[in-house]
């Protein structure tokens, strides 16, 4: 009985043991060090968007993308309500997002762990053949450097209206399934993944409550030559 017993309570305390441990917290030189394990701590939230204007240019150019402003802009940073300032590590090996307050103090950094992954030969091709036609483009004034095989850890990342943090992952923008994103709350803690099919193939920038999204100019290079560029306005919200 004695035996059942210890062996019941040694499995009890492995399976306690072996549970992920969802975030640590530790501070080097008054940076908070954010440390998300893969287990998110509200899988059970939902979003929902709801897409409120659309604007379309068929013209051959693309001027009317050039000239829309989140277009250009690098789409690896974002401001929240409080002026602080979010900043993605543009690695392929690590997921870390730096956080600097109004006076520019870097004060959090927020990681995930993360197993580089490499991108298909079929993928290769595609860039290599994009970055092919913008040199040709320019005259061959250009010259780029060695594509790395391996995928951007972040694409693009944005604040909502609540302050979550909206990451999106694995180079997965032109998912069919729709673009992949970890959702991370003010603390920086990981909440959970969700797929979303209506923001494919965008860059986006947050305004409050709504998402502007803008046809992403690498698509004006990929196999088929140019898309007719798309501005889209979406309303986003999340429950739980």
């Amino acid at each position: 009985m004695k035996k059942t017993i210890l062996l019941t309570l040694t499995l009890i305390l492995l399976l306690s043991c072996s549970k992920e441990i969802p975030f640590t917290e530790t501070e080097v030189d008054g940076v908070k060090i954010i440390e998300n394990s893969k287990a998110g701590i509200n899988k059970e939230l939902t979003y929902k968007i709801d897409e409120v204007m659309t604007i379309e240019n068929n013209e051959e150019d693309t001027t009317f993308v050039l000239n829309f402003p989140q277009q250009r802009a690098d789409l690896n940073s974002d401001l929240d309500k409080d002026g602080n300032l979010y900043v993605v590590d543009n690695s392929k090996n690590k997921y870390t997002i730096s956080q600097y307050d109004y006076s520019g103090k870097k004060i959090r950094e927020i990681k995930k762990k993360y197993a580089p992954l490499r991108r298909s030969k079929e993928d290769m091709d595609g860039i290599n053949d994009a970055l092919k036609k913008v040199s040709q483009q320019m005259g061959g004034m250009i010259e780029f450097k060695e594509v790395s095989n391996l995928r951007s850890a972040i694409t693009q990342m944005f604040v909502d209206s609540n302050e979550n943090l909206w990451v999106s992952v694995n180079e997965s923008m032109f998912k069919e399934e729709g673009q992949d994103f970890d959702i991370f709350n003010k603390e920086g803690h990981f909440l959970t993944t969700v797929t979303v099919p209506e923001l494919t193939g965008f860059k986006l920038r947050s305004k409050g409550k709504y998402i502007i999204a803008a046809t992403s100019i690498e698509q004006n290079y990929s196999e088929g030559g140019k898309t007719d560029v798309v501005i889209k306005v979406f309303k986003l919200s999340i429950n739980g």
